[in-house]
């Protein structure tokens, strides 16, 4: 039974890079989340749109095989969005480290969630 276990976990990290989110809160006040389907919007720079700023998000994808798209990290981003109330990503950027790195592939994703001024 031992065996079959070491052999599960040691396979888990080549279904998947790891990710992990660290959160700043910015702002005094709190929002009521957003629902599991409200939109959250990405973008690369600052909008036009007045806005709140709410918190700093940013997260690091572990590559295991190749490079990781940060695809999961974002996702997760929008999430903490929803909860804290956030309608968009701004100011995202996207780093992955390159070949011959000690961090290979590691895809590092920063933001600051915002929530559209009423």
């Amino acid at each position: 039974m031992k065996e079959l276990v070491v052999s599960a976990v040691a396979i888990l990290p080549l279904l998947g890079g790891c990710h992990s989110l660290q959160i700043t809160d910015i702002s005094d006040r709190t929002y009521p989340p957003r629902p599991e389907v409200h939109p959250v919007q990405i973008f690369l720079g600052t909008p036009e749109r007045k806005h709140v700023p709410i918190a700093y998000v940013s997260g690091r994808e572990v590559a295991w095989a190749g490079q990781a798209s940060g695809d999961k990290v974002i996702d997760e981003m929008k999430k903490i969005a929803r909860q804290k109330g956030g309608d968009a990503i701004i100011s995202l950027k996207i780093y992955t480290a390159p070949d011959g790195a000690v961090s290979q592939g590691n895809t590092t994703v920063q933001g600051t969630i915002v929530r559209w001024a009423e």
